[in-house]
Protein backbone atom coordinates (compact mmCIF):
# COMPACT_ATOMS: atom_id res chain seq x y z
CA UNK A 1 0.00 0.00 0.00
CA UNK A 2 1.15 3.73 -0.74
CA UNK A 3 -0.01 6.75 0.51
CA UNK A 4 -1.03 9.53 -2.16
CA UNK A 5 -3.21 11.89 -1.15
CA UNK A 6 -3.08 12.93 2.47
CA UNK A 7 -5.43 16.33 3.27
CA UNK A 8 -7.55 16.80 6.06
CA UNK A 9 -11.00 16.27 3.49
CA UNK A 10 -9.69 12.89 1.69
CA UNK A 11 -7.25 10.44 2.09
CA UNK A 12 -6.10 8.25 -1.18
CA UNK A 13 -3.60 4.88 -0.89
CA UNK A 14 -3.51 2.53 -3.72
CA UNK A 15 -2.78 -1.29 -2.67
CA UNK A 16 -2.26 -4.68 -4.15
CA UNK A 17 -3.66 -7.57 -2.73
CA UNK A 18 -2.73 -11.33 -3.69
CA UNK A 19 -5.01 -14.38 -3.54
CA UNK A 20 -5.65 -14.92 -0.08
CA UNK A 21 -5.36 -11.50 1.33
CA UNK A 22 -8.19 -9.63 3.18
CA UNK A 23 -9.04 -6.37 4.67
CA UNK A 24 -10.12 -5.42 8.44
CA UNK A 25 -13.03 -7.61 9.77
CA UNK A 26 -16.84 -6.14 9.68
CA UNK A 27 -16.42 -2.63 10.72
CA UNK A 28 -18.19 0.76 10.45
CA UNK A 29 -17.07 4.31 10.49
CA UNK A 30 -19.08 7.03 12.01
CA UNK A 31 -17.57 10.22 10.82
CA UNK A 32 -16.05 9.70 7.62
CA UNK A 33 -17.30 7.42 4.03
CA UNK A 34 -14.41 4.61 3.04
CA UNK A 35 -14.82 4.25 -0.74
CA UNK A 36 -12.95 1.36 -3.06
CA UNK A 37 -12.43 2.16 -7.04
CA UNK A 38 -11.01 -1.12 -8.52
CA UNK A 39 -8.00 -0.82 -10.85
CA UNK A 40 -7.74 -4.33 -11.81
CA UNK A 41 -8.97 -7.80 -10.87
CA UNK A 42 -11.52 -8.21 -8.23
CA UNK A 43 -12.56 -7.14 -4.95
CA UNK A 44 -15.19 -9.59 -3.17
CA UNK A 45 -17.49 -7.53 -0.40
CA UNK A 46 -19.06 -8.00 2.81
CA UNK A 47 -21.97 -5.01 2.86
CA UNK A 48 -24.10 -5.24 6.16
CA UNK A 49 -25.14 -9.02 6.50
CA UNK A 50 -24.56 -9.64 2.47
CA UNK A 51 -21.14 -11.18 1.92
CA UNK A 52 -21.24 -12.03 -1.91
CA UNK A 53 -20.84 -8.65 -3.52
CA UNK A 54 -17.86 -8.56 -6.80
CA UNK A 55 -16.19 -5.40 -8.08
CA UNK A 56 -14.08 -5.22 -11.38
CA UNK A 57 -11.61 -3.08 -12.55
CA UNK A 58 -13.54 0.34 -13.27
CA UNK A 59 -16.32 -0.67 -10.61
CA UNK A 60 -16.37 1.33 -7.20
CA UNK A 61 -18.12 1.33 -3.85
CA UNK A 62 -18.77 3.91 -1.33
CA UNK A 63 -19.52 2.99 1.92
CA UNK A 64 -21.13 5.63 3.84
CA UNK A 65 -21.07 6.47 7.61
CA UNK A 66 -22.78 3.29 9.30
CA UNK A 67 -22.56 0.89 7.24
CA UNK A 68 -20.39 -2.56 8.13
CA UNK A 69 -18.36 -3.67 5.44
CA UNK A 70 -15.50 -5.64 4.70
CA UNK A 71 -13.47 -7.33 1.51
CA UNK A 72 -10.98 -9.62 0.12
CA UNK A 73 -9.58 -10.83 -3.01
CA UNK A 74 -10.47 -14.55 -3.38
CA UNK A 75 -9.39 -15.07 -6.83
CA UNK A 76 -5.70 -16.09 -8.42
CA UNK A 77 -5.17 -12.70 -9.91
CA UNK A 78 -3.75 -9.92 -7.98
CA UNK A 79 -6.08 -6.81 -6.90
CA UNK A 80 -5.62 -3.26 -7.48
CA UNK A 81 -7.61 -0.65 -5.82
CA UNK A 82 -7.73 2.95 -4.95
CA UNK A 83 -9.41 3.68 -1.02
CA UNK A 84 -10.69 6.77 -0.74
CA UNK A 85 -11.52 7.99 2.74
CA UNK A 86 -13.70 10.95 2.89
CA UNK A 87 -12.76 13.24 5.14
CA UNK A 88 -9.36 11.47 6.50
CA UNK A 89 -10.75 11.04 9.70
CA UNK A 90 -7.64 9.74 11.56
CA UNK A 91 -6.81 7.31 8.68
CA UNK A 92 -3.36 8.62 7.36
CA UNK A 93 -1.88 9.07 11.06
CA UNK A 94 -3.20 5.13 11.35
CA UNK A 95 -1.28 4.25 8.60
CA UNK A 96 1.70 5.89 9.31
CA UNK A 97 1.71 4.70 13.69
CA UNK A 98 1.00 0.79 11.67
CA UNK A 99 4.34 1.18 9.64
CA UNK A 100 6.53 2.96 12.41
CA UNK A 101 5.38 0.98 15.52
CA UNK A 102 3.56 3.43 17.27
CA UNK A 103 1.08 4.17 19.24
CA UNK A 104 -1.95 6.22 17.66
CA UNK A 105 -1.75 9.23 19.25
CA UNK A 106 -5.29 10.51 18.13
CA UNK A 107 -8.35 8.63 17.25
CA UNK A 108 -9.10 6.61 14.16
CA UNK A 109 -12.83 6.76 13.23
CA UNK A 110 -13.01 2.72 12.62
CA UNK A 111 -15.41 0.25 15.03
CA UNK A 112 -15.56 -3.64 14.68
CA UNK A 113 -19.76 -4.28 14.41
CA UNK A 114 -21.23 -7.42 13.88
CA UNK A 115 -22.65 -7.63 9.87
CA UNK A 116 -26.12 -6.86 11.05
CA UNK A 117 -25.70 -3.52 12.89
CA UNK A 118 -25.75 -0.50 11.40
CA UNK A 119 -27.23 0.49 7.88
CA UNK A 120 -28.70 -1.78 5.25
CA UNK A 121 -27.15 -2.69 2.03
CA UNK A 122 -29.35 -0.33 0.31
CA UNK A 123 -27.12 2.36 2.06
CA UNK A 124 -23.95 1.78 -0.21
CA UNK A 125 -23.12 3.54 -3.58
CA UNK A 126 -22.03 0.86 -5.91
CA UNK A 127 -21.03 1.06 -9.74
CA UNK A 128 -19.27 2.73 -12.30
CA UNK A 129 -20.66 5.99 -11.94
CA UNK A 130 -22.68 7.86 -8.93
CA UNK A 131 -23.10 10.89 -6.74
CA UNK A 132 -22.97 10.54 -3.25
CA UNK A 133 -22.82 13.64 -0.44
CA UNK A 134 -19.44 12.41 0.24
CA UNK A 135 -17.48 11.56 -3.76
CA UNK A 136 -18.77 11.48 -7.37
CA UNK A 137 -17.16 8.70 -10.00
CA UNK A 138 -17.62 8.80 -13.85
CA UNK A 139 -15.95 6.92 -16.38
CA UNK A 140 -14.52 8.37 -19.12
CA UNK A 141 -13.65 6.44 -22.35
CA UNK A 142 -11.58 8.32 -24.93
CA UNK A 143 -10.81 7.39 -28.01
CA UNK A 144 -7.60 7.10 -29.80
CA UNK A 145 -6.48 11.01 -30.12
CA UNK A 146 -9.76 12.42 -28.14
CA UNK A 147 -9.84 14.96 -25.12
CA UNK A 148 -11.46 15.55 -22.77
CA UNK A 149 -12.12 18.71 -20.27
CA UNK A 150 -13.24 19.34 -16.91
CA UNK A 151 -12.98 21.69 -13.98
CA UNK A 152 -14.71 20.14 -10.84
CA UNK A 153 -15.29 22.38 -7.52
CA UNK A 154 -13.96 19.59 -5.08
CA UNK A 155 -10.50 17.67 -5.46
CA UNK A 156 -10.25 15.57 -8.61
CA UNK A 157 -8.52 12.30 -8.58
CA UNK A 158 -7.52 10.89 -12.04
CA UNK A 159 -7.37 7.33 -12.34
CA UNK A 160 -6.04 5.30 -15.80
CA UNK A 161 -7.53 1.92 -16.12
CA UNK A 162 -6.57 0.44 -19.35
CA UNK A 163 -4.14 2.51 -22.08
CA UNK A 164 -2.22 5.59 -21.60
CA UNK A 165 -3.13 9.21 -21.46
CA UNK A 166 -1.89 12.74 -21.69
CA UNK A 167 -2.47 15.83 -18.57
CA UNK A 168 -2.62 18.60 -18.87
CA UNK A 169 -2.93 21.20 -15.56
CA UNK A 170 -1.96 25.11 -15.01
CA UNK A 171 1.47 24.00 -16.94
CA UNK A 172 1.86 20.90 -15.90
CA UNK A 173 2.07 17.88 -18.79
CA UNK A 174 2.77 14.80 -17.78
CA UNK A 175 1.96 11.04 -19.30
CA UNK A 176 -0.16 8.74 -16.99
CA UNK A 177 -0.16 5.05 -18.09
CA UNK A 178 -1.88 2.09 -16.88
CA UNK A 179 -2.89 2.39 -12.63
CA UNK A 180 -1.57 6.16 -12.53
CA UNK A 181 -3.71 8.32 -10.10
CA UNK A 182 -3.28 12.23 -10.31
CA UNK A 183 -5.30 14.72 -7.41
CA UNK A 184 -5.94 18.00 -9.01
CA UNK A 185 -6.59 21.14 -6.30
CA UNK A 186 -10.28 22.15 -6.51
CA UNK A 187 -11.73 24.84 -9.20
CA UNK A 188 -8.62 23.73 -11.79
CA UNK A 189 -9.43 23.66 -15.25
CA UNK A 190 -7.80 20.45 -16.64
CA UNK A 191 -7.78 18.39 -19.58
CA UNK A 192 -6.40 14.46 -20.56
CA UNK A 193 -6.05 13.53 -24.31
CA UNK A 194 -4.98 10.12 -25.65
CA UNK A 195 -2.41 9.44 -28.54
CA UNK A 196 -2.39 6.37 -30.50
CA UNK A 197 -4.69 4.05 -28.55
CA UNK A 198 -7.79 4.18 -26.48
CA UNK A 199 -7.70 4.39 -22.85
CA UNK A 200 -10.55 4.09 -20.00
CA UNK A 201 -10.23 6.22 -16.81
CA UNK A 202 -12.49 6.95 -13.79
CA UNK A 203 -12.56 10.48 -12.19
CA UNK A 204 -13.77 11.17 -9.14
CA UNK A 205 -14.96 14.33 -7.44
CA UNK A 206 -14.30 14.73 -3.50
CA UNK A 207 -17.31 17.06 -2.24
CA UNK A 208 -15.84 20.44 -0.24
CA UNK A 209 -16.22 19.76 3.31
Amino acid sequence: MALLVDRPEVTVTISRYDEGEEGPGPHLHRAHADSFLVLEGTLRFGIADERFVELGAGEALLAPPGLVHTFLNERPEPAWWLNVHTPDAGFAAMMRARRDGHDLTEPWDSFDADPTEGLPRAAAFVGTAFASPWLGVERLALGAGDEAERRLDGLALVAVLEGAAQLHADGLDARMERHGVAAIPPGLAWRVSSAEEPAQLVVTEVAQP
